[in-house]
């Protein structure tokens, strides 16, 4: 009552004021810090996010690679060699190993490929498990080089046993590349010949409604992507499931150089036909207006790491 009367109702002094502040500012200082640091936790986050958005739609992920065989071995008769993934056992029959690179643009690929010299002496390999378009779509894919002259027929086989079943490559007394049912099947060519430029064909074996299979074929098709960008160049149709367990690499009855090389099967179109990025670097037009963007996050991402880390500093020093 006589502070009241005497007009000190218990105000803190200016002192008082000043001393409680300098005491509550640390705490204070360390709270906003913490809030800074957590905002700009959650900036980096959402565009590490934006970023991974960004790459998945690049560079989708594979379905499933089965079998490969890059032909990486040393110079000689190629029977006897056991590489790659996906098969049952080694290499039987004709043909040399050449331990060079049979070159393709933006494919993936592994120093070495298989030459054939013809008279009928092809080369062997058994899978390790059936493929079956009972199973689901099927895609595979060679390179493939004329050296000289052409044969009357060079190409890639499938069987099943014994049995061949499907023919991929220079059909018998053509001239340009083709796809044919074995044993008097169906048969068709594309538009393009066979020459001595290194060739990219990719084919695909799905299950029709009627229990056959069909077959489709595709030269050079841009590599990288999801699926080609144009309709096959060739199809037949077979009717009955189709099951293969073997392959061949073959050229026919004259002496005559052909190169194979890259043999894969999988499950996508993806799987069996990789990109990969060329000397000098080439951007693919498809990822070349994401890349500008995924830069841009990440400039942003170390803009607000620095103008966080300079606010933290300022407001953890004392006055």
């Amino acid at each position: 009552m006589t502070d009241i009367l005497e007009g000190r109702i218990n105000t803190p002094s200016p002192t008082m004021k000043k001393e409680n502040m300098r005491k509550l500012l640390p705490s204070l200082r360390i709270q906003k810090a913490n809030t800074s640091r957590s905002r700009y936790l959650s900036s980096f986050v959402a565009a590490g996010a934006a970023l991974s958005l960004c790459m998945a739609a690049i560079f989708p992920a594979r379905s499933a690679l089965i079998v490969y065989d890059g032909f990486s071995y040393p110079e000689g008769e190629l029977a006897s060699n056991n590489g790659g993934t996906g098969w049952g056992g080694a290499w039987t029959g004709g043909g040399t190993a050449v331990p060079a690179a049979l070159d393709y643009p933006n494919l993936a690929s592994e120093e070495g490929f298989l030459r054939t010299t013809g008279l009928n002496n092809g080369a062997f390999r058994s899978l390790s498990t059936p493929l079956s378009t009972g199973a689901g779509e099927i895609w595979g894919s060679y390179l493939f080089q004329a050296e000289g002259s052409l044969n009357n027929y060079t190409g890639f086989s499938l069987y099943n046993g014994d049995t061949e079943l499907l023919f991929i490559g220079q059909r018998f007394s053509q001239t340009d590349f083709g796809i044919e049912v074995s044993g008097g099947g169906d048969g068709a060519n594309t538009p393009f010949a066979v020459d001595n430029s290194v060739h990219l064909l990719v084919f695909s074996l799905t299950l029709s409604g009627g229990g056959g299979f069909d077959a489709s074929l595709w030269i050079d098709p841009v590599t990288g992507i999801a699926a080609p960008t144009t309709g096959p160049d060739a199809a037949v149709a077979g009717t009955q499931n189709f099951d293969f367990d073997t392959i061949r690499l073959q050229s026919g009855e004259a002496l005559a150089d052909y190169n194979f090389d890259e043999i894969r099967f999988g499950t996508a179109y993806r799987d069996v036909a990789p990109f990969e990025i060329a000397t000098p670097i080439v951007v693919p037009e498809v990822a070349t207006g994401l890349f500008y963007p995924a830069g841009f996050v990440i400039l942003c991402c170390a803009r607000l790491g620095s103008r966080s880390r300079k606010r933290d500093s300022q407001l953890i020093t004392a006055d």
